[in-house]
């Protein structure tokens, strides 16, 4: 069983990560950030990093403040911008990225449920891991699939609620929202997210695990098991045991 002051430890490291992924939502919120014509939305980008690092609660809180926040920004610091009616739709802006998280999260969940599972074999008393490559691959895999989606989820909604509430009206800038504009809007930056998002996410995951940050999934440790010892319990989390051969498991509560 795990002590008090582990877990206050840890309690600490996600209250560190946390405030830190709400300070970058909230300066990404407010200040756009723009590569020449193409405008990334990075605001969700610690979202999607606390979506495979954090628990469900920690992933739903930080969206909800980047929801907020983007929603202040389009009154004041994006409020020029001309397609600033369309965000100021609570709608619009708050619940695609409320969403994000919650869909990203779960794909974490329910590919590392059914796809990651450790394989044993009994090698002088001891049961070693035999598939270690394949779930370092099948780990990556899931925080790229996780993060595509939540990219996805972001600008579907945000594309089905423009086009509820704006379908062919014409913004005081003059635009008019059609399909031909939001597939004009939504392309290029859409591919570019679903690309950059998918490359850096993995790669401050792995950042994070390694300073020690967060922990890592408890597939991914790798110590030998004694066979004397190979009980299911919570502590090795085996949960599954057929031939000789254990299986780790995966999102029981909270895995990070």
């Amino acid at each position: 069983m795990k002590s008090g002051k582990t877990n206050v430890n840890i309690n600490v490291k996600d209250i560190a990560i946390l405030s830190l992924m709400t300070a970058l939502t909230i300066v990404f919120s407010f200040v756009p950030v723009n590569f020449g014509p193409i405008s990334l939305a990075l605001m969700i980008l610690p979202t999607l990093i606390i979506a495979q690092v954090g628990d469900f609660k920690m992933t739903i809180s930080l969206g909800i403040i980047m929801g907020v926040m983007n929603y202040i920004a389009w009154f004041t610091t994006k409020a020029a911008s001309p397609i600033a009616p369309i965000f100021q739709n609570p709608l619009v802006c708050i619940l695609p990225r409320i969403l994000i998280g919650m869909v990203s999260y779960g794909i974490r969940v329910l590919f590392r449920k059914f796809f990651i599972k450790q394989k044993f074999e009994e090698i002088e008393g001891k049961r070693i891991v035999t598939n270690k490559k394949s779930i370092i691959v099948l780990d990556q895999i899931s925080i790229i699939l996780a993060t595509a989606l939540g990219v996805i989820t972001n600008t579907l909604f945000v594309g089905i609620f423009t086009l509820i509430f704006f379908y062919n009206k014409s913004l005081p800038s003059g635009i008019v929202i059609d399909m031909p504009y939001i597939f004009a809007w939504f392309g290029l930056n859409f591919l570019i997210e679903i690309i950059a998002f998918s490359l850096v996410t993995p790669a401050i995951t792995v950042a994070l695990r390694s300073a020690k940050l967060v922990p890592l999934p408890p597939y991914m440790h790798f110590q030998d098991i004694s066979v004397a010892d190979d009980i299911p319990d919570s502590e090795n989390g085996i949960i599954e045991k057929k031939d000789g051969d254990s299986a780790v498991g995966s999102d029981n509560s909270k895995e990070n």
